[in-house]
């Protein structure tokens, strides 16, 4: 059974063995979800994972993560309006033994201050793809070489709309 965390009481959990395997909905336009934490989720190769969200006003970062815990992360990005001495960057990385590895940034930022975004993470065994609601698709490798993962967490300033595992 998969655990679900988070920071208000407003979320539905919807479970079934059909298709989507999980969808978490916030259905109050008036409910600010934050800090939402998955747990015992299968996301495994050729699994999507559809995040939609809106970045708070005045929003500095806010990180979507796919792993098995805080310390590791098969996935870790981190969408920066101005955070950590960088404006309009979206930074990728991924942790083992709670070491960071090396960053990789995409090409484009299409996130704005209070704009709904969609974005889907494509579980492919080898790299994670990563589909940003502007049509960009940025490759970012499994270092962690975990064919599933279990755990899904997004932080910061963003209210969290609708998560599913398809």
């Amino acid at each position: 059974m998969t655990d679900v965390y988070y920071s208000a009481n407003c979320l539905k959990v919807h479970q079934s063995q059909k298709s989507p395997k999980l969808c978490v909905t916030n259905p109050s336009s008036a409910c600010s979800v934050e800090n939402v934490e998955l747990k015992n989720l299968p996301f495994g190769p050729g699994n999507d994972l559809l995040i939609k969200g809106t970045p708070n006003a005045n929003a500095k970062c806010f990180s979507v993560n796919v792993g098995h815990s805080d310390s590791e992360v098969g996935l870790h990005i981190s969408v920066r309006f101005d955070a950590e001495g960088e404006v309009n960057t979206i930074v990728l990385n991924s942790k083992q033994g709670d070491v960071w590895k090396d960053e990789q940034r995409a090409a484009s930022f299409p996130f704005k201050e209070g704009k709904e975004f969609q974005m889907t993470i494509t579980n492919g065994s080898s790299e994670f793809l990563v589909n940003l609601h502007d049509g960009q698709i940025i490759h970012f490798p499994n270092r962690l070489a975990n064919k599933t993962y279990e755990y899904v967490f997004v932080r910061g300033d963003v209210k969290v709309d609708r998560l599913q595992v398809n």
